[in-house]
């Protein structure tokens, strides 16, 4: 999974498949502590999906996010931690219906989303009908 551009487009490819990202953002902060020896930085990226049936999905992975980037190296002086990666084997997704709210009246957000299963999703978005009740159960791995 990664964002990548393409003829001025952002696009999110899951395997070979390439989905138009209708928003995209990439955030590196550097982090100054006063009280710390070291300073450090925050990173993540992320990318929203629309579909013609009005469903949409927030897709998200770094710092602080339920991703296989949660845990990278955040102070400068941490070691032993999982590098950061701009292609996370999980992320974190939200679901959002044609309302603009919050679709799985259960779960806000889904964390430790897998490549499989953010496939079963895009292809079940792109297919719901915009009145349709969703819930992330419809796409876990057993």
């Amino acid at each position: 999974m990664r964002l990548i551009e393409h003829e001025g487009s952002h696009l999110f490819e899951v395997g070979s498949r390439r989905w138009l990202a209708t928003g995209v953002f990439r955030e590196d902060h550097e982090l100054h502590f006063k009280d710390l020896t070291s300073d450090g930085w925050m990173r993540s990226r992320g990318c929203r999906i629309r579909f013609e049936t009005g469903w949409e999905v927030s897709i998200i992975w770094g710092n602080m996010t339920y991703s296989s980037n949660r845990s990278h190296p955040w102070l400068f002086h941490d070691e032993g931690l999982p590098e950061w990666t701009e292609e996370p084997t999980t992320v974190e997704i939200m679901v959002i219906n044609s309302k603009g709210e919050q679709a799985d009246q259960r779960e806000i957000v889904m964390g430790w989303v897998t490549e499989d299963e953010i496939t079963r999703l895009l292809h079940l978005l792109a297919e719901l009908p915009t009145n349709a009740t969703f819930s992330y159960d419809m796409i876990r791995e057993e």
